[in-house]
């Protein structure tokens, strides 16, 4: 018996007829799209295992395919074997979950006292904001999860009860990220003393963000300039948006790096076209759709085969968007009216005025969708073998309403 062997940094996806390796160790595809060739890696001697039976080795697909593997350095091959070689798959412990298995990943550490709470790797808090506005589908806020400049104020959160709900979150000890959303951030008594109950209270890795708009940063620049001094684990993300041609702000963000602040803050620039995109290496881009410049965001976030086959991914990468979505995991967003989101997306789970601990609300929250949602639970990406090479579907897809962010690759 003769046998195809590849390293168990290799991976296999299969689909219909179509084919690809790729080498999680050398960043190497090889692609094919023939019947013969899916139904031989379609036929493991094992799951578990990425050893391959070959029935014929002088077909000619098959003497490419070595050919192939032999120059990448994936795998060898082997013929008149008396017993199989062994050789185990990287996928193993993934493919293996049972039905039941992979349902307890949805409501991940259900059995343990503090339940989805443990997965907490992002709170985000709208200190104030539009209610009205969230449900407009082309929001700013829905797409990057920052403030709005243009926001017209409606209401503003209880900082007594958010305190109040927030008096156990040491308990989120897996937590890296707090952003503190500004839509109009004053010299306010209130905020002030949130920014220190919280930067005293999360866990040493927390990262705490007070996110605002340049004209809220250059209009309350000595308040946070103190805020910023005083906790060492506060910072400061700046949202600058490219439809406001305001010189000044322009002028404000080349003298930044003159600031004492600068080394603890992050700009992030919102564009809508070629020509609003920022070249200043101090800045991030960041694409808004507004229903009318698809064709730059087919230009600029859509992906081609090109663009993953140059982009290097590793195997840990695989694994967790096998298993996970990068962007919506561990994500908890508290919105102005108290009501609290795992995705604005989707339904929330519950409102702060209404239950008295966000440590108890996420124990007790069933659904974790967002949480879960990977390529290979939508159409059409399910059907393609890049599902686990391409990045987690984002908020670009629900605003576009487009899965498959990508051109030529299916």
């Amino acid at each position: 018996m003769s046998y195809i062997v590849l390293y168990s940094t290799v991976f296999v996806f299969t689909e219909g007829t179509k084919t690809l390796l790729y080498d999680s160790n050398t960043g190497i595809y090889l692609k094919y799209e023939t019947l013969y060739i899916s139904q031989l890696f379609q036929s493991r001697i094992n799951k578990n295992l990425n050893v391959f039976i070959v029935t014929n080795e002088n077909h000619d697909e098959i003497i490419l395919l070595i050919r192939d593997i032999l120059t990448t350095k994936m795998g060898w091959f082997t013929k008149k074997c008396k017993n199989p070689p062994f050789q185990m798959a990287p996928l193993v412990g993934v493919n293996e979950l049972s039905d039941n298995a992979k349902d307890c990943y949805n409501t991940p550490f259900s059995k343990t006292i503090f339940g989805a709470s443990r997965n907490v790797i992002r709170l985000t808090i709208y200190m104030d904001g539009n209610t009205d506005y969230l449900y407009n589908p082309l929001n700013k806020i829905k797409q990057t999860l920052f403030c709005d400049p243009k926001i017209n104020i409606t209401s503003r959160i209880n900082i007594n009860v958010l305190i109040n709900n927030l008096k156990q979150i040491n308990k989120l000890i897996y937590l890296q990220e707090l952003n503190i959303i500004c839509n109009c951030l004053e010299e306010n008594n209130e905020y002030k003393c949130f920014i220190d109950f919280i930067c005293k209270s999360v866990v040493i890795q927390t990262k705490v963000y007070i996110v605002c708009d340049i004209y809220n940063l250059i209009t309350n620049e000595e308040m946070i300039n103190d805020l910023l001094d005083t906790h060492h684990n506060l910072y400061l993300k700046i949202i600058v948006d490219s439809k406001c041609k305001n010189d000044s702000y322009f002028l404000y963000l080349d003298k930044l790096k003159e600031k004492k602040f600068f080394y603890k803050s992050i700009i992030f620039v919102l564009v809508y076209s070629e020509s609003d995109l920022c070249n200043k290496s101090t800045c991030y881009n960041i694409p808004i759709f507004d229903g009318t410049n698809k064709h730059f965001f087919e230009q600029n976030v859509f992906l081609e085969e090109s663009d993953i086959k140059e982009t290097f991914i590793s195997m840990q990468d695989i694994f967790r968007r096998q298993l996970l979505n990068e962007h919506y995991f561990g994500n908890v967003i508290i919105m102005n009216e108290g009501d609290v989101y795992l995705n604005l997306f989707e339904e929330k789970i519950g409102n702060i005025y209404e239950d008295n601990d966000i440590i108890s609300l996420l124990s007790n929250t069933k659904s974790m969708n967002s949480w879960y949602l990977t390529r290979d639970k939508v159409q059409p990406c399910k059907h393609c073998v890049y599902k686990y090479l391409c990045p987690s579907i984002s908020n670009y897809e629900f605003i576009l309403k487009k899965m498959n962010l990508c051109k030529n690759v299916l």
